[in-house]
């Protein structure tokens, strides 16, 4: 599992059993968000920031007190879903 992407991940938890819409989008920002700035040493010069020259996430500059709340919102929402998933039985929905 660790060579598979995070995207491709969540659509194999999808399949076992559906995530709700609001997880699988926050876990899309949080991704889109990490490849850019893990991947590009300016992140900010990347095409879909290139007009307002910072880094966006969801509307607002990421690093911001407002841009980093939204991470960790999204974040935390994706995580406590996954955690409570993992500690009920499988039949349950």
């Amino acid at each position: 599992m660790d060579e598979i992407y995070l995207l491709k991940k969540l659509s194999i938890v999808h399949a076992i059993r559906p995530v709700p819409k609001d997880v699988r989008s926050a876990v899309t920002r949080v991704n889109d968000v990490r490849n850019d700035v893990a991947h590009t040493f300016f992140p900010q010069q990347r095409r879909r920031y290139v007009r307002g020259k910072k880094v966006v996430y969801d509307g607002v500059p990421l690093f911001t007190t407002a841009g980093l709340k939204r991470f960790t919102d999204d974040f935390n929402l994706a995580y406590d879903y996954l955690r409570k998933r993992l500690r009920t039985p499988y039949l349950e929905t």
